[in-house]
């Protein structure tokens, strides 16, 4: 993730709606890292404290805020292994195919059919998350026009 911090323009970092946006087996690797920094010290006989601060295990409380120095992470079950994205959440958008021919919405009134006061809907168009400014995406692990 060191990589991806690096990579975020200067005018970015700082921003209080910037997220690193991870996927899964990052977010996994990154948690299970925070709890690897026991001092085995303390050992007392053969019983080791567990890791982690307080010996504590894990530093990810009840699936509370996650922060890499300072960029809060965002856990985005929906992106591919090894992949991460860093941008504002201003900067990304729900798009849709509203200028597509194949867009359809339908509304079919049931009472001519089986006399209920029923409608039914069908709706067919494609949609998917969207950036504004390219400049203020930092990507890893993804080959596009953003880096």
């Amino acid at each position: 993730m060191g990589k991806i911090v690096d990579a975020i323009p200067a005018a970015l970092y700082g921003n209080p709606n910037l997220r690193i946006y991870v996927s899964t087996n990052i977010a996994k690797a990154y948690v299970r890292a925070l709890g690897g920094f026991a001092a085995l010290s303390g050992t007392v006989g053969n019983v080791a404290p567990a890791p982690g601060v307080n010996s504590q295990s894990t530093m990810w409380y009840n699936g509370g805020a996650l922060s890499f120095d300072g960029v809060e992470i965002f856990w985005a079950p929906g992106l591919a292994n090894n992949t991460a994205i860093a941008t504002t959440t201003d900067n990304l958008f729900f798009g849709t195919s509203v200028l597509s021919d194949l867009n359809e919405v339908k509304v079919i009134d049931m009472a001519d059919m089986d006399g209920s006061q029923n409608v039914r809907m069908i709706m067919r168009f494609v949609g998917g998350a969207q950036y504004g400014a390219v400049e203020n995406v930092v990507t890893y692990g993804i080959l596009n026009s953003a880096n």
